[in-house]
């Protein structure tokens, strides 16, 4: 089934895409920055505390309003958990992959965005991708690209 991307889903994601310095206008990068959202915490509903991404203690923690159980941060608004995905890809940086990410979502392109992602340190299982075998990263082996595909193209 496909659900239409909602404004708190655009806001979110354009949030995201401003703190890296990407295009946050670009509908094709918007939709893969909710379609990663949606493989992390399903929607807007089953989000807990404003954290869309599941950001755990650590360099987020500054902009967080406290830690629920499990050590999983709480943020003010929906925006601000948006936000501190985009903190932790910039802090953390190259040794998980992240700067990696950040290239790929500057470049534009939804499809190596949602690579760098699985690739990348942010999910254990990688989104089902098997890291001796990278190039699934760029097929719908990657769960993420699998969602993508499902999604509509949002309306700025």
């Amino acid at each position: 089934m496909l659900v239409k991307p909602n404004a708190q889903e655009i806001a979110g994601a354009q949030v995201f895409l401003r703190a890296l310095g990407a295009d946050y206008k670009s509908r094709t990068m918007v939709k893969a920055v909710i379609a990663w959202f949606r493989q992390e915490s399903g929607s807007i509903a089953k989000v807990y505390y404003n954290n869309p991404f599941n950001i755990r203690k650590g360099v987020a923690s500054p902009y967080s309003s406290g830690i629920r159980d499990g050590g999983f941060l709480k943020f003010a608004t929906m925006s601000k958990g948006f936000g501190a995905a985009a903190i932790v890809l910039q802090r953390v940086g190259p040794g998980y992959g992240y700067g990696t990410v950040i290239t790929a979502a500057k470049s534009g392109n939804p499809g190596r965005f949602l690579a760098a992602v699985a690739l990348s340190g942010w999910d254990e299982s990688h989104y089902g991708v098997d890291m001796n075998h990278r190039e699934q990263a760029f097929t719908t082996i990657n769960h993420l690209r699998a969602l993508y595909n499902q999604i509509p193209l949002p309306v700025l």
